[in-house]
């Protein structure tokens, strides 16, 4: 990666966390402690953990709120640590498909775009049903993460990061 490709991806990443102040220590720390409950990051090391939750921005969504929309770019790998969101094909969140979403669930606690997919938009609505916090990493920052996290990489395959 050129020190360009590096600066565009920082860009793009801040896209994503625009309006998100930095975290506070104490905020890392509970991101940390939250990303070693989840299956792929639990014996990553530290600097590693720092890096990662330091460049995500955590949303925290009341039930009925929509996390992402029919047609969005998915621009961000999303974590989830708590709460859950069932993703469906038409807007009220009563009827068609569900996909379910779900901390503490192995295969699909990490979500939404990953390193090796060519997902270009999402094919359907995503709403949380329960109270719901999710760490949304940006997608523009994945070279650089699979360069600082090569077995983060390792376990992410295009439809589900498995531990």
């Amino acid at each position: 990666m050129t020190m360009q490709d590096d600066a565009e991806a920082q860009r793009d990443a801040r896209a994503v966390r625009e309006d998100a102040e930095p975290p506070t220590e104490a905020e890392l720390l509970a991101r940390m402690d939250a990303l070693r409950r989840i299956g792929v990051f639990e014996d990553l090391p530290e600097e590693q953990l720092v890096w990662f939750a330091s460049n995500a921005t955590e949303r925290r969504l009341v039930a009925g709120e929509v996390l992402f929309a029919r047609g969005d770019k998915p621009d961000w790998m999303s974590v989830f640590l708590e709460g859950e969101v069932h993703a469906v094909t038409d807007d009220n969140m009563s009827d068609g498909f569900v996909y379910v979403m779900r901390a503490g669930d192995p295969l699909t606690e990490v979500s939404g775009a990953l390193p090796y997919s060519r997902m270009t938009e999402f094919a359907a609505m995503g709403g949380a049903v329960v109270p719901t916090r999710v760490l949304l990493f940006p997608a523009a920052l994945f070279p650089q993460m699979l360069e600082r996290m090569p077995v983060l990489g390792g376990r992410c395959g295009n439809v589900a990061c498995i531990p």
